[in-house]
C-alpha cells in the first residue's frame, strides 16, 4: 500500500507555486488514512491478513521525500507505541532542531516512552524536514512494548538464550540471506536478494503484494 502526498512548498523563495512531494510505502501498519495488508506473522511463519486479529501492533514504512517537503505521521488513538526508531538510508531530515544524517539512527521519545533518547517529540505529531538538496529517504519504525521476556547477544534479540544460539546457527548457514554493503543501489540490493533468499519469508500472496507496489 502507497501513500503519496503532494505538499505545496509555501517557502519565500523566488518558486512559491513548486510543488514537492512525498511518497510512503506502508510495508505494516496504518498511515494517512490507509492500512497495510500484513499485521503481523503468526507462529508458523505464515502471515496474517489485516482482517485477521492481532495482538501486535507496529508501524513500518519506508518514506521518499523530495527536497523542501515534510512528511508527518499521527498515531491513532488507539496506538500506544512506546518505540519510535527512524534509520535514514539516503540524504538527511530534521526532526526538530536534530539533523539526522544518512546512515544514522534516531530514537524518538514519546509520552508514553521513559528511555533516554534523541528528541523528544509530541506522540500524535511527529513531523520531518528534508535537509540539503537532494531529498530523503528513510525507514519508520514504531510499535508498542511486547511484554516478553527479551534476551540479547551482539546483533540478536529474541526470548531466551538457546534461541540466540539458534538464530547465530541459522545465520551463519546462511538461512537470513547473505549481508549487503549499505552503499547498493536498490536495484543491486534486489539483485542481491534474489541471488541470496532467505528461508524466512512470506508466501506467494503477500510477495505479490508488496511487489506490485
Amino acid at each position: 500500500c502507497i501513500v503519496t502526498i503532494d505538499n505545496n512548498n509555501n517557502n519565500n523563495n523566488n518558486n512559491n507555486d513548486a510543488t514537492t512531494t512525498t511518497t510512503t510505502l506502508i510495508i505494516c501498519g496504518q498511515h494517512g488514512g490507509e492500512k497495510a495488508p500484513i499485521i503481523q506473522k503468526s507462529n508458523d511463519n505464515e502471515p496474517n491478513i489485516s482482517d485477521s486479529k492481532s495482538s501486535i501492533d507496529v508501524n513500518i514504512f519506508h518514506v521518499q521525500m523530495d527536497h523542501g517537503s515534510t512528511w508527518k505521521h499521527s498515531f491513532s488513538s488507539s496506538q500506544i507505541h512506546e518505540t519510535v526508531i527512524i534509520y535514514v538510508r539516503k540524504g538527511s531530515i530534521q526532526i526538530g532542531d536534530t539533523v539526522i544524517p544518512t546512515h544514522y539512527t534516531a530514537y524518538l521519545q514519546t509520552p508514553s516512552s521513559s528511555s533516554t533518547i534523541t528528541q523528544r517529540l509530541q506522540k500524535d505529531n511527529i513531523l520531518v524536514q528534508t535537509t540539503g538538496q537532494d531529498g530523503a529517504d528513510f525507514l519508520f519504525l514504531s510499535g508498542k512494548d511486547l511484554q516478553e521476556p527479551v534476551e540479547a547477544q551482539g546483533s540478536m534479540v529474541m526470548n531466551y538464550p538457546h534461541e540466540i544460539n539458534q538464530a547465530y546457527q541459522d545465520y551463519q548457514m546462511g538461512k537470513m540471506g547473505i549481508p549487503w554493503s549499505e552503499k547498493l543501489t536498490d536495484d543491486e540490493w534486489k539483485e542481491h536478494i534474489r541471488r541470496n533468499p532467505s528461508s524466512n519469508t512470506y508466501d506467494n500472496k503477500v510477495n505479490n503484494n508488496y511487489n506490485d507496489n
